[in-house]
């Protein structure tokens, strides 16, 4: 049969030092007062002894009412209403506790200070690699994440979320100013010169798709070409449009016809291009951007005329068809990646890999990821101040706690400190007698 072991004795002498100092109070005053009736001892040493004890018994029992009275009620009259401290005042010590954490351990000013400290790039690292199956726990939170998105991307909250948050990046996006300093080093970047032939494909891709630009285009076209009807390039232009392109009963179908044909052709030589870093035609570009850019920096008229396209595209960009088109668009990628688990898997793989390694690596994206998370993190403290606050009164809430689990809670925590409170009280209290003694036994010797 098992044998279940006592507690340790210095564990119950922990719970319980204020008790065996109250106990040895007062079996020393009880012994002391024996002493002194049969005069076991002499007069001096034996008012000396009964003065400590009887300093001891009463530091000890003082000592005893002030702790238990934090913590439990004690029926005396007229102090009974002064016991049971932590249930009366439960409510206040609940909102100082509240406005200590909010306003001075955990104020907006604290945590700022530790935010510039701190490097969330160092933290993601750490999280990733000082422990085994980082990597894996955020690719199986990506793919969850993924499979979310697919499900919920279409929905009016979302698609709303998304079609302000576009707007929102694409009023805020300094396209003009950084325009050129960005092709410069996609130049320098082959990677980055893949990535914009790839997006580009996408976007021509997404343009195709989305009638009202496909007919704003083509309008642009024919209005153009409209301008040189009486030269010889209008007609030229036409005769060759209906040689080659029959399809179309006018001349505004054979251009709509003649566009799809030309994007669907620049789409397939984008891909090519950025699957072959050799592609002449990608050799040809990069030469041309080069020059661009160059001419670009020495001639303000070219900035002046791609801000002036911008403002043309944005308001086509901006518009709530533009950002539900997104998110079908977002969800039948992610739908169709998500149909082949091995696909998946390697693509996640890629990607988290990937952009892992460009956060921990590359400095200047370092730099730019703790500066924007220590932004965001400033700017909720600033717009939710309160909420530090809330979530400590929650805790403290009756709803959440009760009187006697939260009074349970402080007292093993910090009952064995109130213990030595105890035990210093009968200590002090019986040196304080003694001292007394010994100055009233001097005061008689000297008269």
């Amino acid at each position: 049969m098992p044998h279940s072991n006592p507690k340790p004795t210095g564990s119950w002498l922990a719970r319980h030092r204020g008790g065996v100092a109250l106990c040895c109070s007062l079996v020393g005053f009880v012994l002391a007062e024996v002493a002194s009736h049969f005069r076991l001892l002499p007069d001096g040493l034996l008012t000396l002894i009964r003065a400590f004890f009887e300093g001891a018994l009463v530091g000890s029992l003082a000592d005893w009412f002030a702790v238990t009275a934090i913590f439990h009620y004690i029926p005396i009259p007229l102090l009974a209403r002064h016991t049971h401290l932590l249930a009366r005042k439960r409510a206040s010590m609940t909102e100082g506790i509240a406005d200590m954490v909010q306003n001075r351990w955990l104020s907006p000013a604290a945590i700022r200070t530790w935010l510039d400290r701190v490097s969330f790039c160092d933290l993601l690292a750490g999280y990733l690699f000082a422990k085994q199956g980082g990597m894996t726990r955020l690719e199986t939170l990506s793919q969850r994440g993924l499979s979310f998105l697919a499900h919920h991307v279409t929905h009016s909250s979302v698609t709303l979320m998304l079609c302000r948050f576009w707007q929102r990046t694409l009023h805020r996006c300094p396209l003009p100013k950084k325009l050129t300093p960005w092709l410069l080093r996609m130049l320098r970047h082959p990677g980055m010169e893949d990535q914009l032939y790839q997006r580009m494909a996408c976007l021509i891709e997404m343009l195709q798709r989305h009638p009202r630009i496909m007919a704003s285009v083509s309008t642009s076209l024919a209005n153009q070409l409209q301008l040189s009807a009486t030269s010889s390039t209008w007609a030229r232009t036409r005769l060759w449009i209906g040689k080659r392109f029959l399809k179309g009963d006018d001349d505004a179908d054979k251009l709509r016809y003649l566009l799809e044909k030309a994007l669907t052709g620049l789409q397939q030589q984008l891909l090519d291009m950025a699957e072959d870093p050799h592609h002449p035609t990608r050799r040809i570009v990069r030469r041309q951007l080069f020059l661009a850019v160059r001419k670009a920096d020495h001639n303000g008229q070219s900035a002046q005329l791609v801000e002036t396209i911008w403002q043309r595209v944005l308001p086509v960009l901006t518009h709530a068809d533009t950002a539900e088109q997104m998110a079908h668009r977002i969800q039948n990628e992610l739908s169709s990646l998500l149909t082949n688990d091995m696909h998946l898997q390697k693509t996640i793989h890629a990607f988290v890999s990937h952009q892992v390694r460009l956060l921990l690596v590359e400095p200047a994206r370092r730099q730019f990821w703790d500066e924007y998370l220590r932004i965001q993190c400033v700017g909720l403290l600033e717009r939710y101040p309160h909420v530090v606050g809330n979530i400590v009164r929650e805790s403290l809430s009756p709803a959440r706690m009760s009187t006697d689990q939260m009074v349970k809670q402080i007292e093993d925590k910090v009952g064995q400190e109130m213990q030595w409170i105890r035990v210093n009280g009968a200590v002090v209290g019986g040196l304080v007698a003694t001292g007394l003694a010994l100055l009233r036994l001097a005061i008689s010797a000297l008269g």
